[in-house]
């Protein structure tokens, strides 16, 4: 079983990747949290999707052109406009299409930044996108005094934290050196269209 979410100690593991691999590691955590907006999407008629595809591309674009200190400011205002409001629509979906707005904002935002703490607040939000859809999706009471450990032992969020440690640890055995590095990152994560909620 997982240990649960702990920030201090993804900090530290990231502080140890050079900050290519920082960002390529919150990009495949935004890409998880894509499927969720798209459902979202499709069950209001809500524009973004695209948007935010968009943007995740061109954060691809950039890293392949070894470009980690860009004005993205844009592009992070744009992704950060196209968030849903969790009080205007009553949907299971609608808490993680606003973490998926969030946390693309927050990678443009890390482009401009160099801050492991932006990575680190833009990827909590794929753990909370889990631990709120849980919450809704198993009935569970916010006073039961077993939710955290419920929500930790569910599937879900195993798989979550299951993979946000196989994926440091992928970064972590791979060449520092972005060209050599690259293609093996693009295999494993450029069309990947998994999703952190297990949505087809």
């Amino acid at each position: 079983m997982e240990n649960e979410f702990d920030e201090n100690a993804l900090f530290k593991l990231l502080k140890g990747l050079i900050y290519w691999k920082q960002l390529a590691f919150l990009l495949a955590a935004c890409q998880r949290l894509i499927p969720s907006f798209q459902a979202f999407s499709k069950e209001n008629g809500v524009a973004g999707e695209e948007t935010l595809q968009e943007i995740l591309a061109q954060a691809w674009a950039a890293l392949e052109n070894r470009e980690t200190n860009i004005d993205f400011s844009y592009n992070a205002e744009l992704a950060e406009s196209v968030a849903p409001s969790s009080e205007k629509y009553d949907s299971i979906f609608v808490s993680s299409a606003m973490d998926a707005a969030i946390a693309v904002s927050l990678l443009m935002r890390a482009f401009e930044r160099n801050q492991t703490e932006t990575i680190v607040e833009a990827v909590t939000l794929a753990r909370d996108s889990v631990d709120m859809y849980v919450q809704e999706l198993e009935s569970i009471s916010p006073t039961d005094p077993e939710l955290e450990e419920k929500i930790l032992s569910h599937e879900l969020m195993q798989n979550e934290l299951c993979r946000q440690r196989k994926d440091l640890s992928f970064l972590y055995a791979l060449s520092d050196d972005i060209l050599e590095a690259m293609p093996e990152v693009h295999e494993r994560w450029s069309n990947n269209t998994d999703s952190c909620l297990g949505l087809r």
